[in-house]
């Protein structure tokens, strides 16, 4: 199973622009005063690109304005050599009929055919046309099978038509024809007809481009291609980048120079929505133009497979140019998607709960009431900031109607490292690490760092104990780096102005998911802090705590002192129940395995308080203390499944310490019996058994989560399975 349930990633170095916004302007100025003088550039400037193999031709940062042609009105592309045409503005150029080409080959801009090797990049096209121009095309491309693997590239071209009547057939933006050796490949352009007009896209081969993807349309049709159309303004579409053929259906909304807008109204849907990357480290524009140096951050959600999971989590690029762009029911809508179930309610799609606290004002959260309220109201007043940090639950994936995962992306600029903000003395403050680079917490705390009680991260934590100012101040617990967009949560003594501190950085890092353990996660967490010995560490993958058969949470070994974070409701449910550590051997990934488990005394749970409050106990287990090791006896042992999750087949393996009768059973979230695997008395040793994922009817079971309990006299232990069809 996989369990890194989701992924943050974030770009934008602010290097050089890619497509310079001066330069853009400079070109759409230079259009503007095209446009005033056209007439007087009738008949002129037209240009035949004819490359010899092995030959160059660069054609860039050139105005085609008012020409006339036959096959094209401004340019012709072929030959054996690489072109590249990029960088140009074309305006009202057209095809006269005065010609005697093949139909195919004629375009009013740019006509492309018998080319080996053509790159079309970060052109401008605006009214290339002539009125009732129905049959004729803006741009065409024809591929040719002379010319196997030598793909022509469309790439991040804008092309605007504004007719005053479409005519018959309407406005072609571009006709192209794939051969089955030369294929072209369509990505990152914008086709638009702002006027409410109708142009199109129109492919006349058999076979359509390999990459037609992430081109943004706008009142333009598609002819003989079929691709997945996203509309970002409309609430009820799914987006989804990774499926094939994915493209954009909206308005672009360029401004006059046909930039996308970013403003304090509108941000345009082609900024960071490209495939592939701009100079400044961030997602392609969509488009001729770029909108300049940013940053961009994207979060990723995926399928929850049955189980509940928490993920803190803080954003350190913000929109700070849209008006209301950050308050939380903007900021999160794409979390907040519903959609309509069978019974005809709207229900949430992703989102089970978004918590965050303030100080002074406690714990405020987003959660769904029911289909006449809605979502809870208080993501309507809430701004998002970078120093706030926020835990999200999504909904389990057995509760959906879609399994489409849900991806948060947001473009902004990055919140300035020395950004301070409050940190409140004798309370939790849920903080967002909003650097650039990774620190060590003494660091990053290092001007508040002898005041701090507490620190609480996802899968680390550090707890204060003694006397303020003497020797026994000392911190105990497992660290890590804080890494950019984490969050966690800190206690102090007293109020403090904090900015992160300027010490080193260190290279980030990450806890590993256990993959061997099925369990649930709680918005907040109990550590238990395992010592383990050099031997321990080598021998063992991960290891689960178990208490009363139940799991509540698992570690990957990787150093002497690991941290388990158990998910319980309070520290009694480790000192009155009966709890065992499950380990996985490091052989246990090609093979089913069976994992050695120790049962820990009551003596071995005493809760340790801290100078945080009575409410943060931990615990600690030192397995390294031989004494404390001989104390523990030998018992039963239930593997975890594998292969989990499984379709249909999956191996149970289990030992016995002395002879004695076994039962080994299936059971489904209802706590119905499913099916009896093993029920006998059987000698002591390893043993192992197989399930086809049929009840006892020998009827195939439903997907889902289903429990299996292995019980001896005096001993009875149950794991989770997740069988996905």
């Amino acid at each position: 199973m996989k369990k890194t349930l989701a992924y943050a990633k974030f770009w934008g170095t602010p290097p050089p622009q890619t497509k310079s916004s001066s330069a853009s302007k400079s070109l759409c100025s230079s259009l503007n005063r095209a446009k005033r003088h056209c007439s007087m550039n009738v008949g002129k400037h037209i240009i035949l690109l004819f490359v010899f193999m092995f030959m160059f031709a660069l054609l860039s940062g050139n105005e085609f304005t008012a020409n006339r042609g036959g096959t094209s009105g401004a340019i012709i592309a072929q030959g054996e050599g690489k072109i590249i045409i990029k960088n140009n503005i074309f305006f009202d150029n057209y095809r006269s009929h005065f010609n005697f080409s093949s139909d195919r080959y004629r375009a009013h801009a740019l006509s492309v055919f018998n080319s080996s090797n053509a790159v079309i990049r970060n052109n401008l096209f605006v009214d290339n046309y002539y009125e009732n121009s129905a049959h004729e095309a803006v741009i065409t491309i024809i591929a040719n099978q002379l010319y196997a693997g030598h793909p022509i590239l469309f790439e991040n071209n804008t092309i605007v038509n504004s007719p005053l009547s479409n005519g018959p057939g309407g406005i072609k933006a571009l006709e192209f024809s794939i051969d089955l050796e030369q294929d072209i490949q369509i990505q990152n352009n914008v086709f638009s007809c702002p006027n409410d007009m109708e142009s199109s896209v129109r492919c006349i081969s058999v076979v359509s481009p390999s990459i037609f993807r992430h081109n943004m349309l706008h009142n333009t049709a598609l002819t003989g291609l079929d691709v997945n159309l996203y509309n970002p303004h409309d609430p009820d579409d799914i987006y989804n980048p990774h499926v094939d053929y994915f493209n954009y259906e909206c308005d672009p909304e360029l401004n006059e120079y046909f930039q996308p807008m970013w403003d304090a109204s509108t941000i345009s849907p082609c900024i960071d929505a490209g495939y592939g990357f701009d100079e400044d480290g961030t997602p392609a524009d969509i488009g001729a133009y770029t909108i300049g140096s940013h940053r961009y951050w994207e979060y990723t959600f995926e399928d929850q497979a049955d189980v509940e999971r928490w993920h803190w989590v803080s954003y350190p690029i913000l929109n700070t140019v849209t008006d209301n762009a950050l308050y939380a029911n903007e900021f999160f809508k794409d979390l907040m998607h519903v959609h309509e179930n069978s019974n005809y309610e709207n229900v949430p799609s992703y989102l089970d709960e978004i918590i965050w606290l303030l100080a002074g004002e406690g714990e405020q959260s987003i959660y769904w009431v029911d289909n006449a309220t809605g979502w809870y109201d208080h993501h309507f007043s809430h701004i998002v900031t970078s120093p706030q940090g926020y835990k999200i639950k999504l909904l389990l994936s057995s509760a959906l109607d879609s399994t489409q995962h849900v991806l948060l992306k947001h473009s902004g600029y990055k919140t300035p490292n020395h950004t301070e903000f409050p940190i409140y003395g004798n309370m939790e403050n849920w903080i967002g690490y909003f650097r650039d680079d990774s620190r060590m917490p003494e660091d990053a705390f290092a001007s508040i760092w002898d005041d701090i009680t507490m620190i609480k991260a996802k899968d680390w934590s550090l707890f204060r104990s003694g006397v303020p100012g003497s020797y026994l101040w000392t911190l105990t617990g497992r660290i890590m780096p804080l890494n950019p967009g984490d969050m966690v949560i800190v206690k102090t003594t007293q109020d403090h102005m904090f900015k992160w501190g300027e010490n080193i950085p260190v290279p980030p890092r990450t806890k590993s998911s256990p993959q061997g353990f099925v369990y649930d996660e709680k918005k907040d967490y109990i550590p238990i802090y395992i010592t383990l010995t050099d031997e321990m560490v080598m021998q063992y993958e991960e290891v689960g705590l178990y208490i009363d058969g139940v799991c509540k949470g698992a570690v990957v070994i990787e150093e002497n002192l690991e941290q388990i974070s158990a998910y319980i409701a309070n520290a009694d449910d480790l000192t009155n129940g009966e709890v065992e550590l499950t380990f996985v051997p490091r052989a246990s990934k090609s093979a089913p395995f069976l994992p050695e488990v120790k049962r820990i005394s009551h003596e071995q749970l005493m809760p340790k308080h801290t100078a945080a409050g009575a409410n943060y106990p931990y615990f600690e287990i030192n397995l390294a203390d031989n004494k404390e090791g001989e104390d523990i006896p030998a018992l039963p042992s239930l593997g975890q499944n594998y292969p989990n999750p499984f379709n249909p087949n999956t191996t149970i393996s289990y030992s016995v310490p002395t002879a004695g009768k076994v039962k080994l059973e299936v059971y489904n979230l209802k706590g119905q019996l499913v099916k009896t695997l093993a029920n006998k008395e059987i000698e002591a040793g390893i043993y192992s058994v197989s399930w086809n994922g049929k009840d006892s009817n020998d009827k195939p079971v439903a997907s889902g989560v289903y429990f299996y309990r292995l019980s001896t006299p005096g001993y009875k232990q149950s794991k989770k399975m997740l069988l996905m069809k």
